[in-house]
């Protein structure tokens, strides 16, 4: 199935790619997306020497995340965020994103029945093809604990994958 996967990317790459003759197309693995409710806060901030500009709001931040895929020649990217935010993206960029659904894994949040059903719900419509990024390494839960089974079985189960987050943020 991977192989098959990989294949399929090339070839939605190839065709999204064509309008964009002077850059290859990119597929990005690794994009975070911020609801209204996820968004917090915005700053600058300095990154080895260089100012890196914060968007002020949630509407500007996926309005420059898309000024960026088009200068870049982004023709998917793996995106991952809260429900709310997978929504929008679902509903006004059809095929330009693979969306995963982001978990910040606590023993309270993957015994919560209400949200692992909405997981498997949205998993069954093919409304999220993926899960993670999983951020267990900021909510203390080791990957080998076995609270951490609920999400790998549900991504065995709708034959995804999981994204997880290892090692700090350098700042």
């Amino acid at each position: 199935k991977g192989l098959s996967l990989l294949f399929w990317i090339v070839s939605i790459a190839q065709c999204f790619g064509q309008g964009n003759m002077n850059k290859p197309p990119v597929i990005d693995m690794h994009v975070h997306v911020y609801s209204p409710a996820s968004f917090g806060t915005s700053s600058d901030f300095n990154s080895d020497g260089v100012l890196m500009k914060g968007s002020k709001n949630c509407e500007d931040h996926l309005k420059e995340i898309t000024a960026e895929f088009d200068k870049y020649n982004v023709v998917l990217a793996y995106a991952s965020g809260d429900f709310e935010i997978l929504d929008l993206l679902y509903k006004n960029n059809p095929g330009k994103f693979f969306l995963s659904a982001e978990i910040w894994p606590t023993r309270e949040l993957l015994s919560d029945q209400e949200y692992i059903s909405e997981l498997r719900k949205r998993l069954k419509n093919k409304e999220i093809l993926g899960i993670g990024e999983v951020l267990n390494f900021y909510t203390g839960i080791s990957p080998d604990d076995p609270v951490m089974d609920t999400i790998y079985k549900i991504a065995q189960e709708f034959d995804v994958p999981v994204s997880m987050h290892f090692g700090s943020v350098g700042v």
